[in-house]
């Protein structure tokens, strides 16, 4: 893993993006180097017209001397317009890869994005690919052309004076050692600071999206307080990088100097002695200044660098990440029965540094057709199921059978077709409702989008300014908790699903409206299968049966009517939950 932290290791990340812009890229290098090539041959040019035309007082010589130079310049500018010509690459560069790895986030299992949060996520597609088009853009090419231009005017200053050539070119070896340790120092801060800066987006995110909870309890200070300290970090990073950097670019511009004091000496002396000519000494000296703008530059060149390698590293870990739940090599069919039944055999799964499993051995059995409960108290693993039976995970320990196959043999596609899943959270983006109810279904018909509105209790919507086309704003928050939970059930109705999850997507709602949808949904949907996530007594009692989730397995399953008459964990969850129920469990 060490190349990944070099410019060859950031290249291969980035190479399939900028592959098909490799033409564009090799002008902006060869235009480059050009340009530089007659910026360096300049010099050379006026030692010969110093040392021959005007020393002689040929006046015709000078003519053609300042016809080479004329072209040169005009050389210079047809390079310029050729390195600036390709740079529009670069935005279609960064569009294909942000592209592409919003692609790669979205295959990821909410498990990654659970360990590593959104604003690193959003970091990377935004301010890191950013990095990596500069990259594209300025650095790989002033890299290359400012590598060239040293080496082509190291080696015309050992031509003119070799003494002080190789006086200068052993000068510049301090530096080389020191732009090495540089990289290095300055590589590790940059990748902190990038970190630092995902960490803050992250927080900020969390703050505005949760500024309802904050403004109502208060809790400004609170969030204050942690915005404080990941700017903190994020300050105290970026300080680091500034000292780093000013440091070097310091020694970068004294050093030369002090060498140039050297230079005019020694060329002074070797010009009183005969040893060179005052028009070779005048291009070495020349040249020498010349060469002082790549030097300097490299301190900028080098922490842009390493900056850019550190955001290649970022997209790589990306890139390179494989996704937890993938489409099997060989899918086995689902059968075209128009209910699917649900087996949990054995099934086990941990999150990650947990110390203990949330679930262990559940076996559930819900025939076609059947509408089961699951009951069970806050953290039991209840979510975690409907994550398992929708393979938005896979468990660690025994199988999720739909229909009798393994959810893991299905293609994915197939699978997501036949099981509609409406959450507890109702989540709903900045689009229309239309948009928001349709997703990616885009041959979906209006009739079908009133039926499923219906059923849910959604008719609000064509109250609405623009009916189906009304924008509902971020996260749907110009809508009440109860529409936008209305809104998700309807969503997962779309498409007449075989199996339907539902994590108590009617939690909102008040009971005589649960209990009017339930109607509807047995009406249209009564020969669908239906696992029901239930939080208070009204829901249980409206299933086939229920089944009991405690101690991270199914105790006991039966009818309401059983489970009260037996099973003491059903009775004290019903009980927890009489608080937030408008009567008690019968």
């Amino acid at each position: 893993m060490r190349a990944e932290h070099s410019l060859a290791g950031a290249w291969r990340t980035l190479w399939p993006w900028l592959r098909p812009y490799r033409r564009g890229l090799a002008i902006m290098v060869v235009a480059d180097v050009l340009s530089l090539v007659a910026q360096t041959v300049t010099p050379f040019v006026f030692a010969r017209m110093i040392d021959g035309p005007i020393r002689d007082g040929d006046h015709r010589g000078l003519w053609r001397y300042a016809a080479v130079l004329l072209g040169l310049a005009v050389l210079q500018t047809v390079c310029y317009g050729l390195r600036r010509w390709p740079t529009r690459d670069s935005a279609r560069m960064e569009a294909a890869l942000r592209r592409d790895l919003f692609r790669r986030l979205q295959r990821l299992s909410a498990l990654h994005h659970d360990r590593h949060g959104s604003g690193q996520a959003v970091s990377r597609v935004i301010g890191d690919v950013t990095r990596v088009g500069f990259l594209h853009q300025e650095t790989l090419v002033f890299l290359v052309s400012n590598t060239v231009a040293l080496v082509v005017t190291a080696t015309m200053l050992v031509i003119i004076h070799p003494v002080l050539g190789l006086l200068v070119v052993a000068a510049m070896i301090p530096l080389a050692v020191a732009s090495g340790r540089f990289r290095t120092r300055f590589g590790r801060a940059a990748r902190l600071a990038q970190d630092r800066t995902g960490d803050l987006a992250t927080v900020t995110e969390e703050a505005v999206l949760g500024v309802r909870v904050l403004t109502s309890v208060g809790g400004w200070r609170f969030a204050a307080a942690r915005f404080d300290r990941a700017a903190a970090g994020v300050r105290d990073a970026e300080l680091a990088k500034v000292r780093l950097n000013a440091s070097f670019r310091a020694g970068l511009t004294v050093y030369p100097l002090a060498v140039l004091s050297l230079v005019v000496v020694g060329g002074g002396v070797a010009v009183a002695d005969g040893a060179v000519s005052v028009g070779s000494f005048v291009a070495f000296a020349t040249l020498y200044l010349r060469m002082l703008f790549p030097v300097n530059v490299a301190g900028a060149l080098l922490a842009s660098l390493q900056e850019e390698i550190s955001a290649a590293r970022r997209i790589a870990e990306i890139t390179a990440a494989e996704p937890d739940v993938t489409d099997p090599p060989h899918p086995v069919p689902l059968p075209p029965a128009p209910a699917l039944s649900l087996r949990l055999d054995a099934v086990g799964f941990s999150y990650p540094g947990a110390g203990s499993p949330t679930l262990d051995g559940v076996d559930l059995d819900v025939a076609a057709g059947e509408t089961v409960a699951l009951v069970g108290a806050t953290g039991s693993g209840k979510t975690t199921l409907v994550d398992l039976v929708g393979r938005l995970v896979d468990p660690g320990a025994g199988r999720v059978l739909i229909g009798g196959i393994d959810v893991r043999d299905l293609a994915l596609d197939e699978l997501r077709a036949a099981v509609g899943i409406a959450f507890e959270d109702a989540t709903l983006f900045s689009a229309t409702v239309r948009d928001n109810l349709v997703l990616s279904r885009e041959h979906t018909s209006d009739a079908e989008l009133d039926r499923v509105l219906s059923v849910a209790r959604a008719e609000f919507v064509h109250a609405l300014p623009d009916g189906l086309d009304t924008l509902v704003g971020e996260r749907g928050l110009s809508l009440s908790g109860g529409q936008r939970q209305r809104l998700t059930l309807a969503r997962a109705l779309l498409g007449r699903p075989r199996l339907l999850v539902l994590d108590d997507p009617m939690s909102a709602l008040d009971v005589r409206t649960e209990e009017t949808i339930e109607r509807r949904l047995r009406a249209e949907f009564g020969a669908v299968t239906t696992l029901l996530i239930a939080r208070r007594p009204a829901t249980a009692r409206l299933a086939d049966r229920v089944a009991v989730l405690a101690d991270r397995r199914i105790v006991d399953v039966g009818t309401h009517a059983e489970l009260m008459h037996r099973s003491a964990a059903y009775r004290h969850v019903l009980i927890a939950a009489e608080t937030t129920t408008s009567g008690p469990a019968r």
